[in-house]
């Protein structure tokens, strides 16, 4: 569902990640991304409960409605 991600995306992710008091390591924030970008565009919806699985070889979205 996303397809790309610029730097900044990544960044920001990151950088908000650890406004909450989590270590956003790079694997990490792109989950994010993908979170955010899903989010904006309505695919998840603020009532959705999501869980962002992520490692470095592996990240996964899970929404639950």
């Amino acid at each position: 569902m996303v397809k790309e991600a610029t730097r900044k995306d990544l960044m920001e992710a990151m950088v908000q990640g650890d406004s909450t008091g989590m270590f956003a390591c790079p694997y990490t924030s792109a989950a994010l991304t993908a979170l955010i970008k899903l989010r904006r565009s309505g695919i998840v919806s603020p009532m959705d409960r999501t869980v962002v699985v992520t490692g470095e070889h592996y990240s996964r979205i899970e929404i639950y409605e």
